[in-house]
């Protein structure tokens, strides 16, 4: 959801008596505003840099790409401007927008640079737990006047984005917070896979799973990209919500026993990025009394929170010591003690 005031709307030629748009229509209403002029763009990107390193981190993932944006940041970096090694994929928000999404990425794929690649296409598949768009198996608070929550695409769709992306060897990320919208994800993978049709699969935040659907994840090249910070936002009301679906909440370490790749990351802007936010909520919702408890994860946030390729942006890392950063190195070059 976004919220809109009245005269924004009439400038953009859009109707709601609350101002409250949803999902599709909130991309609908962004694809109308003005575009910033290239110095504006330069400027945010150096700041969202400055924030980055400042908080840790070296390489970011980026679903919103396009061809301007790949080129600039491609000037950026021949000018030296860009400390953020970034992994681009670029966002089809209905089908209609998908040959133009491949093209994009295809063009970005040849021309990738040291600190620059093209990943693939990104969807959102359903909406968010907070405002209860997430697409769940079961009611919220068990009222069935609450819903479960709705997918944004048509499941032929999705496997249309699933099929025609692998054929160009291009990975999919796909938005899926409720269990149900990442069973069908998953479903949607593995009847493409027993045809033939193999690539990579993102699932982006996964925040409800069930067990079923994690096991049909494991013949798949799936990883599942995960913000553990998002439990402290939704801790308030995540049981209320959720009700019997809270035992499949956050599940890292049932993807961890699986041996399913799962990265942490932040989430940012909904989120600030803060390695410190993420090892707070793996530890403080382990520690909840049982019936909020979250399954303790045992694996290593640190590795959890690197990279998978050390080999690109080599030489790339932060020192934390005593709870804080010391100093972040990007390519061989301290960020914070220059």
């Amino acid at each position: 959801y976004s919220w809109w005031n009245s005269r924004a709307l009439e400038i953009l030629g859009l109707q709601s008596e609350s101002g409250i748009l949803t999902e599709l229509e909130h991309f609908a209403a962004l694809a109308k505003l003005p575009s910033y002029s290239k110095e504006q763009e330069k400027f945010q990107i150096r700041t969202a840099c400055r924030i980055f390193n400042e908080a840790g981190f070296t390489h970011i993932r980026d679903m919103t790409c396009n061809e301007p944006l790949w080129n600039l940041l491609t000037e950026m970096e021949n000018e030296n401007l860009l400390t953020l090694a970034v992994e681009e994929n670029f966002t089809a928000s209905k089908m209609g927008n998908l040959d133009k999404a491949l093209q994009d990425c295809l063009y970005a794929r040849a021309h990738e640079t040291k600190l620059l690649r093209s990943k693939g296409v990104k969807i959102f598949y359903d909406g968010s737990l907070g405002s209860e768009t997430a697409y769940l198996s079961k009611p919220y608070g068990k009222d069935p006047a609450r819903g479960q929550g709705r997918p944004l695409w048509d499941l032929k769709d999705v496997t249309e984005v699933l099929r025609r992306s692998w054929e160009h060897k291009l990975e999919v990320s796909v938005h899926t917070i409720g269990d149900e919208a990442a069973h069908d994800i998953v479903k949607c993978a593995r009847e493409l896979s027993a045809k033939g049709f193999v690539g990579r699969l993102n699932l982006e935040h996964v925040q409800v799973l069930r067990p079923e659907t994690i096991q049909m994840m494991k013949p798949l090249h799936v990883r599942c990209h995960m913000q553990p910070c998002h439990w402290l936002s939704d801790r308030a009301w995540l049981r209320e919500k959720l009700a019997d679906l809270h035992k499949y909440a956050f599940p890292w370490e049932a993807l961890r026993a699986a041996q399913v790749p799962i990265s942490f990351g932040c989430d940012s802007p909904i989120e600030p990025p803060s390695y410190f936010n993420n090892e707070k909520a793996i530890h403080e919702s382990a520690e909840q009394k049982l019936e909020d408890r979250i399954r303790k994860f045992t694996g290593d946030i640190g590795q959890t929170h690197a990279h998978p390729d050390a080999g690109f942006a080599p030489d790339s890392y932060t020192l934390i010591e005593d709870g804080k950063i010391q100093d972040v190195v990007f390519c061989g070059k301290s960020l914070l003690k220059a």
